[in-house]
């Protein structure tokens, strides 16, 4: 970054967990790219890790990689927070018209085993350093065709 701190995605995973707040030095200042709540094949809530991207740019392609990680407990919710001012989100602000298309997946545990994905596609927009406001988003995760919760 410009003002010399380190730039890059913030993801501190052990296994399939992640560590504590503290030992990950996340940015708790941070804007909220994104809530809401995964939920599982029967429309349950469902626990699960939530990862967001920045998606490629069918003019301009770029890998991408995380932007955001969170995890949603038992009843579903999740938080998902980034600095816009921050690589690569700043390089890509820099190449849109504004607003940034982000893609979530979700990825949750059936019997303890990883196996349930839900995925949802979505756009933001940054006003002051900080992102606009929207609507909590539904991730459905399941193995197979979407109920439509």
């Amino acid at each position: 970054n410009p003002d010399g701190s380190y730039a890059g995605a913030q993801v501190a995973v052990l296994g399939f967990d992640y560590v504590s707040r503290a030992q990950a030095a996340f940015d708790h200042d941070a804007s909220v790219l994104a809530t809401g709540r995964v939920v599982g094949p029967d429309c349950r809530p469902a626990k699960a890790r939530v990862d967001a991207f920045l998606a490629d740019d069918a003019d301009s392609p770029h890998v991408s990689g995380e932007i955001a990680a969170a995890r949603a407990g038992a009843d579903g919710r999740f938080v998902l927070k980034a600095d816009p001012r921050r690589s690569p989100i700043r390089e890509a602000l820099a190449r849109s018209n504004g607003e940034l298309n982000i893609e979530l997946n979700a990825i949750a545990k059936k019997d303890g085993v990883p196996k349930l994905i839900g995925f949802h596609g979505f756009s933001r927009a940054v006003k002051g350093g900080r992102w606009v406001e929207a609507p909590p988003i539904t991730v459905q995760a399941a193995n197979g065709p979407r109920s439509g919760c």
